[in-house]
């Protein structure tokens, strides 16, 4: 999967390749601005126990294993499949840029 970060208005923003590349970009800056440390805790239960982890935010909801993660849009009823590795490496990229 090809991703890069880019900054626009004082946030980064992830832009994908492929289909509903626009979903993950929303689940980091609704969910993942409010609630990093708790996505980070369902980052950390996978990569630890190798058990599926998942999380509740406002809008989104992350079901996450150590082979895919999934993300799901509760209110206009969208998903974005991708695998974990990339699922966290972005995740974990784009809280160190939202930091600065």
């Amino acid at each position: 999967m090809y991703y890069y970060f880019e900054k626009n208005k004082g946030k980064w923003h992830v832009k994908l390749d492929g289909k509903d590349k626009d979903l993950l970009d929303s689940f980091l800056q609704v969910e993942g601005a409010s609630f990093s440390d708790l996505i980070m805790d369902a980052i950390q239960e996978v990569k630890t126990s190798r058990q599926k982890s998942e999380f509740s935010g406002n809008t989104f909801s992350l079901n996450l294993d150590s082979n895919q993660a999934l993300i799901s849009d509760e209110l206009g009823e969208q998903e974005i499949k991708l695998t974990s590795q990339d699922f966290i490496s972005i995740f974990i990229f784009w809280s160190r840029l939202s930091r600065r």
